[in-house]
């Protein structure tokens, strides 16, 4: 569909400095310190980009259900958000905290936006109890005690706070939040929305999913990611950047184009920046620290994984993960700095007689046997100066194939491509039996992941690609 009209990022400009008595931009209002912001386009924007999802993929219509219940800002419909009192010409913009959310939605009409918000908290659960000061109005949730919502309104905007804690009886925020800078570095002009993750919530978060982080690794990483910039767009392709560290220039666009080599269902490349290739062989393989002896000390930093087609749509539904994951043709191929060094590690790990080996030591152009987490096995073996693990390893097909799955051109600042077809994978694992499933997988048609690493600063793309 053809764009009319600006960019969100010029429309929130103007409104940044429209002159006294404008209708205030949602993001002005922020609290600029919350634990995440974002900020999406006006809905008359977003229109033009869900059109277009909608077209290629019919499913998607439950989103825009959802935010027209949840919310009211109807995306298929400008009336339909000023039916709910709201203005389709500005975007929705929110405040997270770790036990709080703020909404800050701009008013067409604010008596009918306020009735309208009123009649949503009561669909969520909530009771009204009483004003509370000034404007304010006070709800209780009616199951969860401990849950509280807060309605309050300024001229052209209208507020919804939802939280277990004291945040929401907080007075109204005044400092607000700029975007600019976000879309500027991600270079998101035609984005439908940008946000922000402070560190601590980011580190709340990732605790919250069991990860250690007061392990020093985990804590140094979290510490080095600082806050964490993002955009999502959506049309014809879904588009998601997301930039951590310290801030700097417009990042590259970076070559999203990739495609699976030929033969493949999906293939992941990994090229880590000189000096950290040790690192991660240690913390990974377990390669003693500081010796610099381990088996996996004269790695490149270079490894690719491929899955190679496969056509198993005739089969029976796989019973699990695991069973899915024994139907792959799949080869996994590291390089070392010499092909003596891929024969050692093939050695070393024979000799280890560890759980994932059967401890016997190969043949010049025989493989080590490798049983994996549920009943999974592979092959190891060294081929020139590469290690090869898989399902693959060691036949026919694989030689040929290495370079295009290991090789990332030696771009200095790529560290990861990920290209694949989600049709292809679901054929290669058995799924295509589920309709709605293959439906929803065959309707994207690839997906393509690029991180790369600049100035200190990774910045990750990826892009699905709708028919």
């Amino acid at each position: 569909m053809k764009r009319v009209g600006p960019t969100w990022i010029w429309t929130f400009a103007a409104a940044v400095v429209a002159c006294k008595g404008a209708a205030p931009d949602p993001a002005s209002v922020l609290p600029a310190h919350a634990g995440a912001l974002v900020v999406f386009a006006a809905p008359s924007r977003v229109r033009e980009s869900v059109v277009s999802l909608v077209d290629r993929l019919p499913e998607a219509i439950g989103v825009v259900d959802v935010v027209r219940s949840v919310v009211g800002v109807c995306l298929d419909d400008d009336a339909g958000t000023r039916a709910s009192g709201l203005d389709p010409s500005r975007g929705p913009a929110f405040a997270l905290w770790d036990d709080a959310v703020l909404a800050v939605l701009p008013l067409h009409d604010e008596g009918l936006g306020l009735r309208r918000l009123r009649l949503r908290l009561a669909r969520l659960g909530f009771a009204r109890e009483d004003a509370g000061p000034g404007d304010r109005e006070s709800f209780g949730h009616v199951d969860r005690k401990d849950l509280k919502a807060v309605l309050w309104s300024s001229p052209g905007l209208a507020f919804v706070c939802i939280g277990v804690g004291a945040r929401c009886a907080a007075d109204s925020p005044r400092t607000g939040w700029d975007p600019r800078p976000v879309v500027e570095e991600l270079g998101a002009g035609d984005f439908v929305a940008v946000g922000l993750v402070r560190n601590d919530l980011l580190r709340k978060a990732v605790e919250v999913l069991g990860v250690p982080v007061r392990e020093p690794g985990v804590g140094v990483t979290l510490a080095l990611l600082q806050d964490v910039r993002w955009a999502v767009g959506v049309g014809e392709r879904v588009r998601v950047r997301v930039a951590a560290g310290p801030v700097g220039p417009p990042a590259p666009s970076g070559a999203l184009d990739m495609a699976p080599p030929k033969g493949l269902a999906a293939v992941l490349q990994v090229a880590l920046p000189a000096g950290l290739e040790g690192a991660v062989a240690r913390l990974i393989f377990g390669a003693p620290a500081g010796t610099g002896h381990g088996p996996w000390e004269r790695w490149t930093g270079e490894l690719g994984v491929g899955v190679l087609l496969g056509d198993h749509r005739a089969a029976p539904v796989p019973a699990g993960l695991a069973a899915a994951l024994q139907r792959l043709r799949w080869v996994a191929a590291a390089r070392f700095r010499t092909p003596a060094d891929a024969e050692q590690v093939v050695r070393a790990m024979a000799a280890s007689r560890s759980p994932l080996s059967d401890g016997s030591v190969p043949a010049a152009t025989g493989t080590v046997s490798w049983t994996g987490p549920g009943g999974i096995t592979a092959g190891i073996q060294a081929e020139g100066d590469h290690l090869l693990v898989g399902s693959e390893a060691g036949r026919p097909v694989i030689p040929g194939a290495v370079a295009e799955v290991v090789s990332l051109g030696r771009d200095p600042t790529t560290v990861v491509r990920l290209a694949l077809e989600p049709g292809a994978l679901l054929d290669a694992i058995g799924g295509a039996r589920l309709e709605f499933l293959g439906h929803l997988v065959r309707s994207v048609r690839s997906v393509v992941a690029l991180l790369t690493f600049e100035a200190g600063r990774p910045v990750l793309a990826v892009e699905a690609r709708l028919r």
